[in-house]
């Protein structure tokens, strides 16, 4: 198991390469191997959502306990991060992409493609998965790794 508080965020993005991400909506299973994520450090890192202590209502899953999902929305896709570290020092491990290994025939009825290019992507992954931000906030326990 990992340890989303205690880490650096980006020993828990290398950690998480090679885990099986799960998602169970009521009528599907999706999983996957996580093959590339993307760190994200917090008020110092000018990439990150949360530079310079920003702090809005669309950005209060990162100031929350590590372990928390955070999605946002970025040019009408969604994107699935896990946060690292202690409530209040938002840091966060962006989940870029997955190779698939359970209902790969409803990611690909999903996404309308098939083959590599069904989600090696952060947008993609979230779609062919249906993660939604209805899981923004909530704990890794429904989204599993």
């Amino acid at each position: 198991m990992i340890d989303y508080i205690h880490q650096s965020t980006e020993e828990i993005a290398r950690q998480l390469l090679g885990k099986i991400l799960i998602h169970k909506t009521p009528t599907r299973f999706y999983s996957g191997y996580i093959v590339e994520t993307e760190a994200y450090l917090g008020i110092e890192d000018m990439a990150c959502h949360s530079y310079a202590g920003r702090r809005t209502p669309r950005l209060e899953s990162m100031y929350k306990l590590g372990g928390t999902i955070y999605i946002y929305t970025m040019h009408t896709h969604q994107m699935l991060n896990i946060v690292t570290k202690k409530a209040g020092d938002p840091q966060a491990v962006l989940i870029r992409a997955i190779e698939p290994i359970d209902g790969l025939e409803w990611m690909e009825r999903n996404r309308k493609t098939t083959g590599l290019t069904v989600c090696n992507g952060p947008g993609k992954l979230t779609k062919t998965m249906e993660i939604t931000k209805i899981l923004d906030g909530d704990v890794i326990n429904k989204v599993h790794y």
